[in-house]
């Protein structure tokens, strides 16, 4: 029987207990004080089984392999959960950081974000919407390079057939007696 590796580890703590397979074909078993190791606290991978130490885990872990027939240990270890002392201040210098203060922040972080992203996009969407506007009240948007004047509406009383032409979304355009070919 095989000493087993000590291992103190905090309460809470994620744990790795590496366990190799000796060949691809055999098959690997964890058991936790002589009982087989199974349930969502714990997670099988590849190279060793991955847990959070909790007072539950604590005792014999004991990784074994079979392979045509024959059942070998691999490895065995001791886990040993060290309950964490409650109102036990740092040590000075010592910052302490939980997984509550990684989570405000990357909240925080990510609701900046998307405010941000969501005023940049109506800040120009509200843009191009006035300049939109402008066009089609009848002012030309600035540095259009058009010469002529838009104005929406029949052709006025009076006016010269030749000075306006008329297009199919019901806009005019005042050519300033430019001489172009009418069809």
């Amino acid at each position: 029987s095989a000493e087993p590796v000590v291992l103190p580890v905090q309460e809470n703590s994620p744990v790795t207990l590496p366990c190799r397979a000796p060949s691809s074909l055999a098959q690997r078993e964890w058991t936790l004080n002589g009982q087989p190791a199974v349930g969502s606290e714990v997670i099988e991978q590849p190279l060793g089984l991955w847990l959070v130490a909790t007072p539950g885990l604590q005792g014999r872990w004991e990784c074994w392999a079979t392979e045509n027939g024959y059942r070998a240990l691999l490895v065995r270890y001791s886990l040993q959960v060290l309950a964490g002392v409650e109102g036990q201040l740092p040590r000075a210098g010592v910052t302490v950081t939980t997984y509550w203060n990684q989570l405000v922040l990357v909240s925080v972080l990510l609701v900046v974000s998307v405010l941000t992203l969501v005023t940049y996009i109506g800040y120009h969407r509200s843009q191009s919407c006035w300049a939109w506007k402008r066009v089609r009240v009848g002012q030309s948007p600035p540095d259009s390079g058009e010469q002529g004047e838009i104005r929406p509406g029949p052709p006025s009383p009076g006016s010269d057939s030749r000075m306006h032409q008329t297009h199919h979304s019901g806009a005019e355009v005042n050519l300033q007696g430019s001489q172009l070919p009418l069809n």
